[in-house]
Formats: C-alpha cells, sequence, structure tokens
C-alpha cells in the first residue's frame, strides 16, 4: 500500500496514454528509499529518451525528499526493459516468484 506520499511525474494523455510514470514511497521499503510504481512509454516512442527523462524526474523526486536510493519492478519477461534499467545504472537486487492458490 502506498503512503499518503504519491506524486504523478507526467501524463500525456491524448486519447491514449503515451507516457506516464509514478514514484512514491511506499509500505515496506526502506523509509529512505521511493518506488517507481509504474514507468510506460508508447511502444511508437520507446528509444526516444522518454523512459530516461521520465527515471531522471523520479530520482530528482527522491532526491528533493532526501531518498537514498531509488527502487523499481520490472517483469522478468521483459528482458528490453531490464536492459535499459540495467544501461541507466540500476542494478539486480532480487527476483521472486508469484504464488497462487485456487
Amino acid at each position: 500500500m502506498l503512503s499518503t506520499i504519491r506524486d504523478t511525474i507526467r501524463r500525456i494523455p491524448k486519447g491514449k496514454v503515451a507516457t506516464y510514470g509514478d514514484v512514491a514511497r511506499a509500505a515496506g521499503f526502506p523509509p529512505s528509499e521511493a518506488v517507481v510504481q509504474a514507468l510506460v512509454v508508447d511502444g511508437k516512442r520507446r528509444g526516444a529518451g522518454i523512459g530516461e527523462a521520465l527515471m531522471h524526474e523520479a530520482e530528482a523526486w527522491a532526491a528533493l525528499r532526501k531518498l537514498a536510493s531509488t527502487a523499481l519492478y520490472t517483469r522478468i519477461d521483459r528482458d528490453r526493459a531490464r536492459m535499459f534499467y540495467e544501461r541507466i545504472g540500476y542494478r539486480l537486487k532480487a527476483t521472486s516468484h508469484l504464488m497462487v492458490r485456487a
């Protein structure tokens, strides 16, 4: 669950969301860590620097609040996203498994 501190970084709505970013302080994370909750760039606009700009904005949001680090989750099957985050300085910390019982 998100804490009460939550900011929308940027939305560009033109019938369809082209880019979207959200960063917050989230329960269950170290109190000095910002968590990027969502980062989406429309497939047609990928590779144009929009994702990197959004991540810089998220990191600036965290710095203004004196948070020491920024974290995010990306699905294991999203290799292109993982490579993007690694290219801009993020490193794999852990993996997880989704468990369900019906």
